[in-house]
């Protein structure tokens, strides 16, 4: 995608569009998506990790079929350029993860609880 086309796509006319119903197929896909998140943690009573982790296996296992029927028909494969994560990107979300990872624990045992026996959860 180019630069003009995700910055049309993610804009907050985008936004707008969603709420006022201008672009039909995709407030249509974010109602589906919501009933879709609630009828599983709702009715079903999934965890949000469980849910999530269904969903990231449904996405791996599409891309690795999709590749692979490219492959099987002699089509073209397609260009996955796009997929691609800079090193920069990488840095900054490993930094960003270690932070949060950091502040949990410290949170952990700023507690008053935890700081007094934190021994005692350990062991």
């Amino acid at each position: 995608m180019s630069d003009a086309s995700k910055s049309s796509l993610f804009s907050s006319d985008t936004v707008k569009d969603i709420f006022l119903w201008r672009r039909k197929k995709l407030s249509l896909l974010v109602l589906i998506v919501a009933t879709a998140a609630w009828v599983l943690l709702d009715i079903y009573e999934f965890n949000f990790i469980t849910a999530a982790s269904w969903a990231a296996m449904v996405i791996v296992s599409s891309l690795f079929l999709y590749g692979n029927l490219f492959r099987l028909f002699r089509k073209e494969e397609p260009n996955l350029s796009g997929l691609e994560v800079s090193e920069q990107t990488a840095i900054d979300t490993a930094k960003s993860l270690k932070e949060m990872i950091e502040g949990g624990i410290r949170w952990m045992f700023q507690s008053s609880t935890v700081e007094r026996d934190w021994f005692v959860s350990l062991g």
